[in-house]
């Protein structure tokens, strides 16, 4: 599969994908990132990406794969500035969130 059309597919699809060892979590995470590079400097809808973090998290969740387990695959990048457990900089929620 292309990871230019894996931002397009439904999260069903992907966890098929995934399953079947047709495609990895890593591959996953680097076509989200590729299209948010390719994007972002139009769009501007992410002001910090964690391209490090989003691909070390993809394989941990290989591990897990080659070991037998399906572990919860639902973690958004896009989230992640809601979350205070997150160590990233937040920008838009920060007031909203901490006074």
């Amino acid at each position: 599969m292309d990871k230019v059309d894996i931002p397009f597919l439904s999260v069903s699809q992907l966890s098929e994908l995934i399953k079947s060892r047709q495609v990895s979590p890593v591959e996953v995470v680097e076509g989200y990132l590729e299209r948010i590079d390719r994007l972002n400097d139009r769009l501007y809808a992410y002001l910090t990406v964690c391209h490090d973090q989003a691909v070390e998290a993809a394989r941990a969740s290989e591990r897990e794969l080659a070991r037998g387990a399906y572990p919860f695959w639902g973690r958004f990048l896009s989230l992640c500035c809601f979350y205070p457990r997150c160590r990233v900089a937040r920008h838009a929620s920060h007031r909203m969130l901490y006074g």
